[in-house]
């Protein structure tokens, strides 16, 4: 489970400061497949970037399975995101030189890649129809199939938790709903909790929760029932 105490982020400009999130107190459940949406600016992404420990809060906590994340050391904290957290980002983040499988498995390339991680890796992108396009750079292919090679690269430790920023803000509508699609099917298959930023209402309301953010709190919470 994830649980926000009082989340607060201020960030310093010059002699101003600007509040990106206020006294944020949220609880996720393990399993869940939820949204957070809002305006540009209202704070998404910024705490999808607490909950994943990529910047540390103002004031407030955060707890993955009862551990305040502020306690952990740097050694603590890296090992942390690769084994329990997968990220998903807007640009996917692909390393050009490398190809798709090598991409996904590329959290274990500085220690070596165990032989059942490679099996896994190539069994996600089965799984995501892209079995042809393992020896494929991202430059070969499509910028559906390069958020496909993300999501795998984001499952490939087997993660309790999955933090999305705007998974199909470069992408047309129908490789959008087939990337949401997958991300559904990994949430039921293997229990993965997904909390996805978007400010695509069609991708929100896919979703069983959704968050509205507007100025750095929370003003809606809401239990959705997915359509499509």
């Amino acid at each position: 489970m994830i649980e926000t105490r009082n989340l607060t982020k201020i960030y310093r400009r010059g002699n101003a400061e600007v509040v990106g999130l206020k006294d944020i107190n949220l609880k996720i459940e393990d399993g869940e497949f939820l949204s957070v949406i809002g305006p540009s600016g209202s704070g998404k992404s910024t705490l999808l970037h607490l909950l994943g420990g990529l910047d540390k809060p103002t004031y407030g906590e955060v707890l993955i399975d009862g551990e305040n994340i502020e306690d952990l050391e740097e050694k603590e904290l890296c090992q942390l995101r690769r084994d329990k957290i997968g990220f998903v980002f807007q640009d996917f983040n692909l390393i050009n030189t490398l190809n798709a499988i090598e991409n996904v498995v590329i959290s274990r390339i500085p220690t070596g890649v165990p032989h059942e991680m490679i099996e896994r890796g190539i069994n996600l992108l089965s799984y995501f129809r892209m079995e042809d396009r393992l020896d494929h750079l991202p430059t070969q292919i499509s910028g559906g199939q390069q958020q496909k090679v993300a999501i795998a690269r984001a499952l490939i430790n087997m993660p309790q938790i999955v933090l999305a920023d705007e998974p199909t803000g470069e992408l047309d509508s129908k490789s959008g709903g087939e990337i949401i699609r997958l991300m559904r099917e990994m949430n039921e298959i293997e229990g993965v909790t997904f909390v996805i930023v978007t400010h695509d209402l069609n991708v929100s309301d896919q979703t069983d929760r959704i968050i509205q953010i507007q100025d750095g709190e929370i003003i809606k919470d809401i239990n959705n029932t997915p359509h499509g």
